[in-house]
């Protein structure tokens, strides 16, 4: 095999030793160091990165009450994946295979966006993963990129595979009947959201408090961390409000915007964004990175205004039963407000492979029951 595809460093008794270490520290409760299983051309391969993929996997089929024992072959079967995985982003990059960064963006918005409807809210996910959206969302950059490019230059060969009936039929037919997988149930879904429009009382008390603080902070002797850590309804509040260097461009827009119009330790006006209101103090600015604190003042979610919501959605229900000429997707286009479905007329897809159609199981429990 060309070295330039795939070049492993190890002989097969150095290769059993990640396996049969886990094992003793499994036994004993020892603590190993972290090895180098493989290495694909300039990629390596740490036994962490197999462990976690197996425990992910593991993960996954529990939620799916498909729960099973870790065992040598599945171990092995992980690092074959990630070998092969490796093989294939070398040939993709040869062959000028390349995702862009808003293609990425939109994925992991659209995995973000499940998890959070499966646990409840942005909070909730941020408290489980004990990591902040925007920690997530860059933690998730890489991997899914690498995903996508693999996924891309699979169905670029794939396209190139041309079989005939016959054959898929002979294939077919030589599988032992109870050798044949059960294909799960699957659907393909499209949706239009509403987001429930704040009550206007509560959008001004929201404003107003995060206004004072402000003037707490410039005029009476307040730090930005005390007033985060009493005040700030943000998950960094305990640190303070201390957000870490990070892009302008994994900040949602606004806060970008007036953060990065700030010289060093000044303080902003209050900032209005998707998540609420916010007061921001620039620390430092890298390049196109800042390191900032915040106040992050959310209006509760009992002062949101959900009637408002379900009757606009009544009305575009209405629109599509009796109006023949315009479809659901252009209505979606048109008026969802969830931003990662609204341009594609409101098609759900697998965040993990971008498929048009979804397990039943792998639905959030509303979407299943509808």
């Amino acid at each position: 095999m060309n070295k330039a595809y795939f070049v492993l460093l190890f002989t097969v008794s150095i290769f059993l030793t990640p396996y049969i270490s886990q094992a003793q520290a499994q036994d004993e409760g020892a603590t190993k160091l972290d090895q180098i299983v493989a290495v694909v051309n300039d990629h390596i391969i740490l036994k962490s990165d197999v462990d976690q993929q197996v425990q992910q996997y593991m993960f996954q089929l529990r939620r799916q009450n498909r729960a099973i024992e870790f065992g040598e072959d599945l171990w092995y079967t992980a690092l074959q994946n990630s070998i092969d995985r490796f093989i294939m982003l070398d040939k993709a990059k040869r062959d000028s295979i390349i995702v862009s960064d808003d293609q990425v963006d939109q994925r992991i918005d659209q995995r973000i966006s499940m998890l959070v409807e499966q646990i409840g809210s942005e909070e909730a996910l941020e408290e489980q993963l004990g990591k902040s959206i925007i920690q997530i969302r860059a933690d998730l950059r890489e991997d899914y990129r690498q995903q996508m490019t693999v996924q891309r230059f699979r169905r670029q060969m794939q396209n190139e595979v041309r079989i005939t009936r016959p054959e898929v039929k002979a294939y077919f037919q030589q599988i032992p009947q109870d050798s044949l997988p059960v294909i799960p149930e699957r659907v393909a879904i499209s949706q239009i959201v509403a987001i429930p429009p704040p009550l206007e009382n509560a959008k001004e008390q929201a404003f107003q408090l995060a206004k004072t603080l402000r003037d707490s902070i410039l005029h009476h002797g307040k730090t930005i961390e005390e007033m985060a850590r009493k005040y700030s309804d943000g998950p960094a509040a305990s640190s303070g409000g201390k957000l870490p260097l990070m892009s302008l461009n994994d900040l949602v827009p606004e806060y970008s915007a007036a953060a990065a119009a700030l010289e060093p330790g000044e303080i902003s006006k209050v900032v209005e964004t998707s998540f609420g209101f916010h007061v921001i103090r620039l620390n430092r600015r890298v390049g196109d990175k800042i390191d900032t604190n915040h106040i992050l003042i959310t209006i509760e979610e009992e002062s949101y205004n959900n009637e408002a919501a379900i009757d606009k959605l009544e009305q575009l229900r209405d629109t599509v039963l009796t109006n023949k000429s315009v479809t659901f997707a252009e209505i979606a286009r048109q008026y969802s407000e969830d931003p990662n479905t609204k341009s594609q007329g409101g098609r759900v897809l697998n965040p993990q492979t971008g498929d048009r159609f979804i397990a039943l199981q792998q639905l959030n429990p509303s979407l299943y029951r509808i």
